[in-house]
């Protein structure tokens, strides 16, 4: 699935005027401002959202907790000793059974692929959890590139601490582009993609156009009511003449 989401300063051409004349600025200016804000807007309303700022390292911590939550313990028929002919418990981690265990035969059966046991199974489940705690934030890293591009010339910056435990890497499953206005180019572009299974393409696009629909909605109501306060005192000044 590839979402696609473009911009033009002509949405919010009269208002980007009128900001950059209360803020003595040149259009491109305010324009590159106002789409890294939306941008890191838009990055916070994602999923995991938290107001610590842990977001991700803590839901990675949930994802492993859950994965190495053990379901059973094995057991085997002691032949020898003095509990010969009682069950005992098998010494050893690879004898016990794991949420993630259940849940890798699962997914396997759902693609029709035989279960896994012993060292073919942990050797998977493994891996699976690793992808899973890895893929915490992959929503958010199609931004990345997007802030990157921007912060350079904003004098307001998205912080970067926000951004350092989302993993990305070539061949990752999102990717984002932007377009800064310049002078004598004022208009500002970005393209984001996400790839995703078809079966969750609704979803992930109904996540990204409601986080950029309200990111988009405040950023303008933020303009107008600072537009509003920095005309506010020429106009009870005209007025008392």
């Amino acid at each position: 699935m590839a979402a696609t989401f473009k911009w033009d300063k002509r949405e919010f051409r009269h208002t980007l005027r009128e900001l950059a004349e209360v803020r003595h600025q040149t259009i491109p200016a305010v324009i590159n401002q106002t789409m890294l804000d939306i941008q890191g807007r838009a990055f916070d309303l994602l999923p995991p959202i938290d107001a610590g700022g842990n977001d991700i390292q803590s839901k990675r911590g949930e994802i492993k907790a859950e994965m190495d939550r053990q379901i059973a313990t094995r057991v085997k028929l002691a032949k020898r000793g003095k509990r010969a002919g009682s069950f005992i418990r098998a010494v050893g981690r690879a004898r016990e059974l794991y949420a993630k265990n259940l849940i890798a035969n699962y997914w396997r059966g759902k693609l029709g692929k035989a279960g896994l046991y012993g060292s073919a199974m942990k050797a998977y489940a493994g891996a699976m959890s690793r992808r899973r705690q890895i893929g915490v934030g992959s929503l958010k890293s199609v931004f990345i590139p997007i802030i990157r591009a921007l912060n350079p010339v904003c004098k307001f910056k998205f912080p970067f601490n926000k951004t350092s435990r989302i993993a990305r890497w070539a061949g990752s499953k999102g990717s984002g582009i932007a377009t800064r206005a310049s002078k004598g180019v004022e208009r500002s572009t970005f393209e984001i993609t996400y790839n995703e299974r078809s079966s969750q393409s609704g979803k992930v696009l109904g996540l990204y156009t409601a986080a950029l629909t309200q990111a988009f909605s405040e950023k303008e109501a933020k303009m107008q009511r600072e537009i509003e306060r920095e005309i506010e005192p020429a106009c009870k000044a005209a007025s008392a003449k």
